[in-house]
């Protein structure tokens, strides 16, 4: 199964640029952002070395692990779309640490959210969080062309642990699909 990976270049949190043609080794995972590049010494830091260790697990990448195994079955089901002319580009190694912007703003939540707050989300600074939802990559993603697209990835939220919650949440649950439709095309899908 192949995936996409991203060509954009957002600096030492860019995705890699290169495309691999078949299931990665676990030499090829992407390794975490520097450590020193998530926990700073800025004010607003709130992110425990606990948490940086389990960045670039990449479970969702391992081609033994059940997380990894369905998400190729979803792939495998976009796959098979593409013979109906509904191709969806792949993206499963985009960088977990973005700007606040991208996570919030543009996806719509209200500035006195409670998932902005120190409390619920991991900030590196003022303006730089770890993703709280693969959400954050869809405007991105759109601005640069993409109209068809699957993101998976892990995420990262600051629960107190219990049986449903963790702080570092592998994408078992965390991938999404996009699809933007013309409106011409957007007004029959719906009649």
């Amino acid at each position: 199964m192949s995936t996409s990976t991203s060509s954009s270049s957002r600096s030492h949190f860019s995705a890699s640029a290169s495309a691999s043609a078949s299931a990665p080794t676990a030499a090829s995972f992407a390794p975490p952002p520097p450590r020193d590049a998530v926990i700073t010494g800025h004010p607003s830091n709130n992110v425990p070395e606990s948490v940086y260790e389990k960045m670039g697990s990449n479970l969702h990448r391992r081609p033994d692990h059940p997380i990894c195994i369905i998400k190729e079955a979803i792939y495998e089901y976009f796959d098979a779309l593409e013979a109906a002319g509904k191709s969806f580009k792949k993206f499963d190694d985009l960088p977990c640490v973005v700007p606040a912007t991208s996570n919030f703003d543009a996806v719509l939540v209200p500035k006195d959210h409670v998932s902005r707050s120190p409390n619920d989300t991991y900030y590196v600074d003022d303006a730089t969080v770890l993703r709280c939802h693969t959400s954050a990559h869809q405007l991105d993603s759109l601005r640069g062309g993409e109209r068809a697209f699957l993101v998976t990835g892990d995420v990262y939220r600051r629960d107190s642990i219990d049986a449903s919650h963790y702080p570092c949440l592998p994408p078992d649950g965390r991938r999404e699909g996009v699809r933007a439709l013309r409106v011409p095309k957007l007004r029959r899908s719906f009649l």
